[in-house]
């Protein structure tokens, strides 16, 4: 198998997952507004029975694509960090995210949003996930090397949503962290690359 099939094969892998509707979409926008207003979850988010966790989903891939695309607009506008944690309930074996979703202090400059958030006790934590807020340099685009040491570190996957739209996954393997495009915006190829990471990456 020769590299692009093989990029092409992984891809079709991390990418499944569900896409939020329309309908998801503008709840999604109510939903920030209320958060960031400090005012809980919107009507329509408690009428779907969204209270401290997200919709269930059948990979960790699909929860956070559609965390992200709830709150990346919102984080976008205000120019401000969103970011949370993608777990795994012990009964169902489904994945979900924790809501509401952390933001960003707006007193805290070049952009920082802690992803811890408490978990069912019956469940097991598998990533976080942030966004970048609005752009302010060409970086925006991509992880940190804050981003990249947090994940590596805490030997979790990390999902990143990007000012322009991008979707990308951190994984933590032994030396590195593979960083795997989800979704491209201006019609760039999704791209697979490993990035040498931990102690003799520092020497």
């Amino acid at each position: 198998m020769n590299s692009d099939a093989q990029n092409n094969s992984l891809l079709k892998d991390v990418r499944h997952g569900e896409e939020p509707s329309q309908q998801r979409l503008t709840e999604a926008r109510e939903d920030a507004d209320a958060v960031n207003a400090g005012r809980g979850l919107s009507t329509a988010a408690r009428a779907n029975g969204f209270d401290h966790s997200g919709p269930s989903f059948e990979t960790p891939n699909g929860a956070a694509r559609d965390a992200i695309a709830r709150f990346n607009p919102r984080s976008i506008a205000s120019g401000l960090e969103f970011g949370g944690t993608i777990y795994k309930e012990a009964d169902t074996g489904k994945y979900r995210y924790a809501l509401p979703p952390n933001v960003q202090n707006p007193a805290i400059r070049g952009g920082h949003v802690s992803t811890a958030q408490g978990i069912p006790t019956n469940a097991t934590e598998i990533g976080r996930w942030h966004t970048h807020g609005k752009t302010e340099n060409y970086s925006d685009e991509d992880f940190s090397v804050a981003d990249l040491d947090l994940a590596y570190g805490r030997s979790l996957r990390s999902w990143l949503g990007t000012p322009k739209g991008a979707l990308k996954l951190a994984v933590p393997v032994r030396g590195g962290v593979v960083i795997i495009d989800l979704v491209t915006t201006e019609n760039n190829r999704p791209n697979i690359r490993f990035q040498v990471y931990g102690p003799q990456s520092r020497r």
